[in-house]
């Protein structure tokens, strides 16, 4: 039987990072966001009032696998004077997939019914569990929803679509040639009218992101992610941190010196993640965030990359590209009681009508 330690406190949870970076390195298909900085800055900026509950399991003093949640209280508009306490993977919210880390090597299986068994016994601790963002592309996903399925009473949504683009496969049959014909129009024409500079896969420019910043604020408004002191505070301190790591994409596009469009993403050896464009609305009828995707398409297949991954959303631009898609599954696991009935009637109201909103 593995030894299953239970990490409730941020002291406890820094000491893990030699543990979390060898498993990471140990897990098929690691993504950007399961690196230890990651984690590590977020429970740093944003783990004030929430408590931890992150499940690491051990083979002898090898960690083989651990499920990285927390759990925070809720309250409903409806029932204010009821609170609810949710368990989530650690940074849901910025994070575009989550998962458990398992060991390549293990059996996936044993390893989830352990994570879970943990989870389970614990079950006076929390009242309903938001597994979000566990993608379809990812083999343990459906293993983990069939594991909570068989012990307690759980849903399923079918949440958001994840475009990507492999470059091995990318043909002039799968991309949308009149829609990228359109962008070299505007490119041209942009370049023919104007001092243009446009640069893909630069170091972090710490001014430059503060102008992209302010872009986000004056497009989005209040609901800007960049409102929140503390999503400045944290972004800061990562891109820092993953340009050190030549983890970070970062790309731009001026007109006549000033910042008109620009990307912060990431990259792995192999892939590309592409997760927060801005344009200036004042350059909006000139194209210029389509100009700047184009040219980092281009690039980083010049670059051998092999996948082009535009994250969660299926807005229209990103199929000008992608042909393929995976699929972000969220998965509600109801505990008992009273305020089980509740809690599936929220989750009901709340998946259905993202439904209705998606296909209306």
């Amino acid at each position: 039987m593995y030894e299953a330690k239970l990490i409730t406190r941020q002291e406890s949870f820094m000491s893990l990072e030699n543990d979390w970076e060898a498993l990471v390195r140990h897990i098929e298909h690691a993504e950007i966001f399961d690196f230890w900085d990651w984690n590590r800055i977020y429970v740093k900026h944003f783990l004030e009032e929430d408590r931890l509950f992150v499940v690491a399991l051990y083979d002898g003093g090898q960690c083989i696998a651990i499920a990285p949640m927390r759990i925070y209280r809720k309250r409903f508009k409806k029932f204010p004077l009821m609170q609810v306490r949710v368990m989530q993977p650690i940074d849901c919210g910025y994070k575009d997939y989550c998962r458990f880390y398992l060991h390549k090597d293990y059996d996936y299986s044993e390893l989830i019914d352990r994570l879970i068994d943990v989870i389970v016994e614990h079950r006076m601790e929390w009242d309903y569990i938001e597994l979000v963002n566990f993608n379809s592309r990812n083999e343990t996903t459906l293993l983990v929803q069939k594991a909570f399925q068989a012990r307690l009473d759980t849903m399923v949504e079918r949440y958001e679509a994840t475009p990507f683009v492999d470059y091995r496969r990318l043909s002039k049959e799968t991309v949308n040639k009149q829609r990228l014909s359109a962008i070299d129009r505007k490119e041209r024409k942009l370049l023919r009218e104007n001092r243009v500079n446009i640069q893909v896969g630069q170091p972090f420019d710490q001014k430059k992101w503060e102008t992209m910043v302010n872009i986000h604020k004056l497009k989005w408004g209040e609901t800007s992610v960049f409102r929140d002191p503390r999503s400045i505070a944290f972004w800061n301190e990562l891109l820092v941190a993953l340009d050190k790591r030549n983890q970070l994409e970062f790309s731009f596009l001026e007109v006549e010196g000033q910042l008109a469009a620009a990307h912060m993403g990431f990259q792995t050896d192999k892939k590309i993640y592409y997760y927060t464009p801005a344009f200036d609305q004042a350059y909006a009828d000139k194209g210029v965030g389509l100009v700047l995707l184009k040219r980092m398409m281009s690039h980083y297949r010049e670059q051998s990359k092999e996948e082009f991954d535009f994250l969660r959303g299926s807005e229209s631009y990103k199929f000008y590209w992608a042909d393929q898609s995976g699929m972000n599954h969220n998965i509600y696991v109801l505990n008992g009681g009273i305020k089980k009935w509740l809690l599936k009637g929220y989750v009901a109201i709340k998946t259905g009508s993202r439904r209705i909103r998606k296909e209306g």
